[in-house]
């Protein structure tokens, strides 16, 4: 069924041909338009993002961007431009809607050369946000980040280092998970968390899924944790995104057993942190200890399923699975892998380590397993019949871990004593097949191997991973198949590029032929042919299919389109079919086969002993007649009687040994004829089991193309899409047919033919590809030279050419000349000269301005004149204002000073006046008390005169004595001080009276500059208003002038930006331009592929020409015609002389040979006018009914001659 699909605009593109004469071919290629990143690589469910294209090549002309789920859409981001909306290049809305489920989802460009290859985009459960611009790498300026959000990211120039923090709980479990290949990106991440310093690393990881890392940390204490990302050899660019997830969600490490059971509900333990119910275990990872929770998975019910997010790389596009995820309430889990198996599952159990506890399983099993620990070994043993074909296949590399699966098969034997040892049948490694090498390889680590069971017993499987002795994890797990020979097959489909190995994907132009590789994994030993078809063409678009060929695992499916083919893109179908037969059926049958060939095989040799016992018996027989008849005439003859009794006895010792010789025959023929109905009734049995199984094909594309001797990263993409360009090819070749049944020697003359157009009359080569070389076919190389138009291609099926089903096609090549995107130089040279016209205008516009401007100018200038004559006056009229101002500023100075010193003059009188009333209180004071003291010296004197002897009386004469001369001398001091402070009083006085005096003379002097002073205020206040109204009127012209001078800028601006505008316009214009001109290119495509079915040969043919095959006009050419009869063929041959395409006049009478001849005449005639030369391509042609109608041919040379 076709898919919707979106029309591209409808541009005019041309391709050249042939009318710019012949150069040497230069190594390019016809654009496609090929993605390579995007930014950002998600979005979350129900939002939307602003998306942009920021690697790819030929991302001309974008307009489309598809996603492989309905629900997410985009449009075109859009900016303002000369006021009207047009699209940001190369810039997208998505919207994703809210039923979207989470996942991985393809995501393709489309533009002017067609719709691009996938490129993986995210819809996640989480915020998200983008790395921050100015993220620098030091653990000081980390960008802090919340748990359960989403970074989309990528590594900018130099050697970038990203730092986030984040802040956790103690013992709070967090899962840091890095997508970068999981999204396409070339960036091989290296994950580190540190403390909250950035110095102290805490965990680190590289390649945990896949090549991504990937971190379950648990916090030690609260507080905040740092988290580097970078890539691992520090490269950078815009193909070097990442999503980093950091949560606190369900996380599923591994799945025990891996796989389940087609159709059914398997209960499967799920081993990871933070599963909610989930319950402790001893499994680490990484020294993480892990949970496990028991859940309920449904297995999809067919096999055909590969549904899986993350990167599915060729190696594992032929197995079967899906991707699981936990719903919980704190979200989904990230996906987990689940294998699809075609047998029940069951899961390992240790110990299982040594032949003697080896598991036991009953045959068809599948194993889910782990190599949990360093050096282990897991060992199964099962019971098996003689004759039974059985495939052991072990899944590792596929699942996506990184076991590297070794085992051995070993036969369980026991002699008579019951002893036991093992007999080594096999050791199975890596299988080395690689469908298509250095593009989409699929060699794999994982082995596998056929057991054809040699006798009834036990069998003993030895599996190991190859690294064994130095690890073991949890994580290693695996898949270990035991079943019945079933055979199957998967179908990829792979975009052939025009140079292997390179990012390609599907686009036609009209008129065109595009290859797509289809390879097959085929399963248990399968080798028939394999018929692919494509269901959903639009109209314009053909498609013929192609057949893998027998034992083949390749093909060449061929898409077509008319030249009046409708621009678009496409989504269809690819789908494998095949005629699977019973293997056990086949075996009946090639063991019928040989009972044939080994009936067949003595009868020669018994007919030869019939013939050699035949002339003997003749001989005997004519004896005996010869006596019998003598002794007729002379009975009595006893000489006679006894010759004729002796020939008796010899001819029945004759006749008896013809006899028993001619019995062996007989017997031998009716052994013959049984085991052909034998044969016949197995090829009916094989016939009645066939099955026709088919399978939609995956898709396969290319992320990263092959380069330095690496091989492409490749992998499974979601759907087939293809896109028409609306652009012609120079040319077309057909092939007429495409299917052939033939048998053994047998010659077919294929037309093939050219479509030329845009004058290309060129040399067309077409190389003859595909067909095995151990087909026995011969397939010319031919070509179609210039000014013509048709040519024979002869195939011929040689005798020895195994019978099977072979598919070739040719790759057409020549060189032509090429005009990129010619309707864009035209466009842009048309936009150039609107731009050149708005110049011009412009321009104008600005001479105008620059006039008035000129104008302005002037007024302002005249203007400005008179505000600086102006100003100078008021300058002149400030400058006296300042002079008296500094006048009277000083005067009010010295008065203020003047007015101070009498201040302080009056405050000194006052002082010194207090400080006099104060000495004369201490004289007056001093006085009394010195005159109190004599009055008690008196008395004391007194008293000692009236008793003299009273000493204690003479003591106080003295004391009194003492006081008097203490208070005399402090009355002097108080004297002294008095005078002093009087002399003072009067000398501060005197200063009052100076200082009154000067305080009036400077107060005069104040007040007559102070009157000078408003003299001059007034003057400047006059010169101030003419100063105002100068200015006015000079601001007046000056905003007139700045008026007029924006307006000339505005319109000089315009010009510039026009200008620039014209310039970009007509580089643009210039390089498309360039990029037009016409190149050679050496432009290729394939034919549609030609089907050949061969069939064995009833006869071998072989011809003889008479007169070495010369002949001449008007004469007959004898030929000899000799046939051997084989493959249980012995009828009738007829025999003809078939025509030859471009041969005239050449004719013969069929013949017959019948069944018991070998050889026959066949009388070629050639009439006058016939064919003049060697004659090309002449065979003689046997037809006989042969399993149908069959026919042989024997190339013959003649050469006519007039």
């Amino acid at each position: 069924m076709m898919l919707p699909c979106a029309s591209f605009r409808t541009r005019s593109l041309v391709l050249l041909l042939g009318c710019f004469g012949i150069t040497l071919p230069l190594t390019a290629q016809l654009p496609q338009t090929r993605l390579y990143a995007i930014s950002p690589s998600g979005c979350q469910v129900g939002q939307q993002v602003e998306l942009r294209l920021t690697a790819g090549d030929d991302l001309e002309e974008i307009d489309t961007l598809v996603f492989s789920h309905p629900g997410i859409t985009a449009k075109p981001l859009t900016t303002e431009q000369n006021g009207q909306q047009v699209p940001v290049n190369n810039a997208f809305v998505v919207q994703v809607a809210a039923d979207v489920p989470p996942g991985l989802y393809d995501a393709r460009c489309g533009g002017l050369f067609g719709l691009s290859n996938p490129r993986r985009f995210v819809v996640g459960q989480r915020a998200e946000v983008a790395e921050a611009e100015n993220n620098k790498p030091e653990p000081a300026e980390a960008t802090a980040i919340e748990l359960n959000t989403v970074v989309n990211g990528k590594m900018d120039g130099g050697a970038d280092l990203d730092w986030f923090k984040f802040h956790a709980a103690k013992d709070q479990r967090i899962t840091i998970d890095c997508w970068a290949e999981r999204i396409d990106s070339r960036m091989d991440p290296t994950l580190t968390v540190y403390d909250a310093s950035g110095r102290r690393p805490l965990a680190v990881s590289r390649d945990a899924r896949g090549a991504d890392p990937l971190i379950v940390f648990t916090a030690p204490t609260d507080g905040d944790y740092l988290i580097k990302l970078h890539d691992h050899i520090f490269k950078n660019g815009n193909e070097y995104v990442y999503r980093l997830d950091v949560h606190t969600a369900p996380h599923i490490a591994f799945v025990v057993p891996p796989a389940g059971t087609a159709g059914q509900t398997a209960r499967m333990s799920l081993f990871g942190v933070n599963l909610p119910g989930g319950k402790p275990t001893d499994q680490q990872v990484d020294g993480v200890a892990l949970e496990q929770l028991d859940v309920e998975i449904a297995i999809p019910e067919t096999g055909d399923v590969l549904d899986v997010d993350g990167r599915v790389r060729g190696v594992a596009a032929g197995t079967d699975a899906f991707s699981y995820r936990l719903n919980s309430p704190q979200g989904l889990s990230a996906p987990v892998r689940v294998g699809i198996a075609r047998t029940p599952v069951v899961r390992e159990s240790e110990p299982n380590d040594a032949p003697e506890s080896a598991q036991k399983v009953a045959v068809p099993v599948e194993i889910g397993g782990q190599f949990g620990q360093r050096g282990d070994t897991d060992t199964f043993r099962f019971e098996a019949k003689a004759g039974d074909v059985l495939w052991l296949e072990a899944y590792a590399q596929r699942m996506g871990t990184l076991v590297d699966p070794y085992f051995t098969v070993d036969q369980v034997v026991i002699d008579a004593e019951g002893k036991e040892s093992l007999k080594r049948l096999s050791a199975a490694d890596d299988d080395g097949t690689n469908l298509l090498q250095n593009v989409f390889e699929t060699k794999t680590d994982d082995p596998q191997y056929k057991l054809t069971v040699p006798a009834d017993g036990q069998y003993q499987i030895t599996l190991r991973d190859r690294y064994w002795e130095t690890r073991g994890d949890a994580s290693l797990v695996y898949r270990m198949a035991i079943r019945q020979e079933t055979p199957n097959f998967r179908v990829v489909a792979v975009p052939a590029a025009p140079t292997a190995g390179q990012v390609w994907p599907v686009g036609l132009r009209q008129g065109d032929t595009f290859g797509v590789n289809v390879l097959a994994f085929r399963q248990d030993g399968f080798e028939g042919p394999i018929d692919v078809q494509v269901e959903g063409l639009p109209a314009g678009v053909t498609c013929t299919g192609t057949t893998i060929s027998t034992k083949e695992s390749t093909g060449l499916l061929v898409f077509e389109t008319s030249a009046d083919a409708q621009p678009g893109w496409h989504r269809v179908k690819i789908r494998g079919v095949a005629q699977v037969d019973d293997p056990v059926q086949v075996r009946a049958v090639d063991a019928a086969a040989k009972a044939i060939e080994a009936a067949e095989k003595p009868l020669p040799d018994l007919r030869k002993q019939v013939d050699q016992q035949q002339p003997k018996l003749d001989q005997a027989k004519q004896q005996l007649d010869e006596t019998t008849q003598a002794l007729a005439k002379d009975p009595e003859n006893e000489g006679l009687k006894k010759q004729l009794e002796q020939r008796q006895t010899a001819f029945n010792a004759a006749q008896e040994a013809f006899n028993a010789a001619a019995n062996k025959v007989a017997e031998q023929e009716q052994l013959i004829a049984q085991s052909k109905t034998a044969h016949e009734q197995a090829l009916q049995a094989q016939q009645q089991s066939r099955r026709e199984i088919a399978h939609q094909a995956r898709s396969g594309t290319i992320v990263w193309a092959n380069a330095n001797n690496q091989p492409a990263v490749a992998r499974v993409a979601e759907g087939f899409a293809f896109s028409i360009l609306p652009e012609p090819v120079a040319y077309q070749v057909r092939v007429d047919g495409n299917r052939f049944e033939v048998n053994q020697s047998r010659q077919l003359l294929i037309p093939v033919s050219v479509q030329k157009r845009n004058e290309f009359n060129e040399k067309v080569q077409l190389n003859a590809a595909g067909m095995p070389k151990a087909a026995n076919i011969e397939t010319p190389n031919i070509a179609i030279e210039k000014d013509q138009t048709d040519q024979t291609w002869r195939l011929f099926v040689k005798d020895n050419a195994p019978a099977g089903t072979y598919t070739v096609w040719l790759n057409a090549q020549a060189q032509v000349s090429y005009s990129r995107n010619p309707a864009k130089a035209e466009r842009l040279k048309q936009a150039h000269e609107v731009v050149q016209q708005a110049v011009e205008a412009l321009k104008t516009a600005a001479g105008e301005a620059t006039k008035v401007k000129n104008e302005a100018t002037q007024k302002a200038t005249a203007a400005q004149q008179q505000l600086q004559k102006s100003q100078q006056e008021q300058q002149l009229k400030q400058q006296a204002k300042q002079q008296a101002d500094q006048q009277l500023a000083q005067a009010k100075q010295a008065q203020d000073q003047a007015d101070a010193q009498l201040a302080a003059a009056e405050k000194e009188v006052q002082t010194r006046a207090m400080e006099l009333q104060a000495t004369e209180e201490q004289v007056k004071s001093a006085t009394a008390t010195q005159e109190q003291a004599a009055t008690q010296l008196k008395q004391a004197q007194e008293a000692a005169a009236a008793d003299p002897e009273n000493a204690e009386k003479k003591a106080a004469v003295e004391a009194a004595q003492q006081t008097v001369n203490t208070a005399q001398q402090q009355l002097n001091e108080a004297t002294q001080a008095r005078d002093k402070k009087k002399t003072e009083h009067d000398q501060a006085q005197q200063k009052k009276q100076t200082a009154e005096q000067a305080a009036k003379q400077t107060q005069e002097a104040f007040t007559k500059l102070e009157a000078e002073q408003k003299q001059a205020d007034e003057a400047l206040a006059a010169a101030t208003k003419a100063v105002t109204a100068a200015e006015t009127a000079s601001k007046a012209t000056q905003e007139a002038k700045t008026a007029a001078e924006q307006a000339e800028k505005a319109a000089n601006d315009a010009v510039a930006a026009r200008e620039k505008e014209r310039q970009a316009a007509e580089k643009a214009f210039k390089d498309a331009e360039t990029a037009a001109k016409p190149k050679n290119i050496n432009y290729s495509s394939p034919t549609t592929p030609v089907v050949i079915v061969v069939h064995e040969a009833p006869i071998k043919l072989a011809v003889t020409a008479a007169n070495g095959g010369a002949v001449k006009r008007g004469d007959q050419l004898e030929l000899t015609v000799k046939v051997t009869r084989q493959n249980g063929f012995e009828g009738p041959v007829t025999v003809t002389f078939p025509g030859i395409p471009g041969v005239t006049g050449m004719s013969a009478p069929a013949i017959t040979i019948p069944p018991d001849q070998t050889e026959g005449k066949l009388m070629v005639a050639a009439a006058g006018d016939a064919t003049e030369g060697q004659l090309a391509n002449t065979v003689v042609r046997a037809e006989m009914d042969f399993q149908g109608k069959a026919a042989v041919d024997a190339p013959v040379t003649i050469k006519v001659n007039k």
